[in-house]
């Protein structure tokens, strides 16, 4: 029987409303963007990140974040993104922050990767 990984990604204007809650149940994955040259919106950023994660229906998911527009002077590393979502807070579930450029496509297939190995694994050992 074959297997599907159902992730769902945001989009700014769709948190905004209330609308994503309906997308939130049955998800084995969170992508969550982050616009790497935007230093200054980084705190809305973490907030709207930690709203979501504190949803009951996402407790068993894991958290991939792009840390978009590398290509771009001045961008933020995936360390310096992974310090200002404090990441490192987040004992319970897996996560991982890769560089990206949406741009040029540089970075998506390695985050997608991750997402499957991880869930696939997930699967396969029932625990996450």
């Amino acid at each position: 029987m074959r297997q599907y990984t159902r992730f769902f990604t945001l989009a700014y204007p769709l948190l905004n409303s209330n609308l994503w809650r309906h997308y939130l149940q049955n998800n084995d994955a969170l992508i969550f963007l982050v616009d790497s040259s935007d230093k200054e919106r980084f705190s809305e950023a973490r907030e709207e990140l930690w709203g979501l994660l504190e949803q009951d229906e996402l407790r068993h998911t894991c958290l991939l974040v792009y840390a978009n527009k590398q290509d771009l002077p001045g961008a933020a590393n995936p360390s310096q993104v992974t310090e200002a979502m404090d990441l490192f807070k987040l004992k319970d579930r897996r996560w991982y922050v890769q560089a990206c450029c949406a741009a040029t496509g540089e970075g998506l297939v390695e985050g997608l990767q991750w997402v499957a190995d991880t869930v696939r694994e997930k699967k396969r050992t029932r625990v996450f």
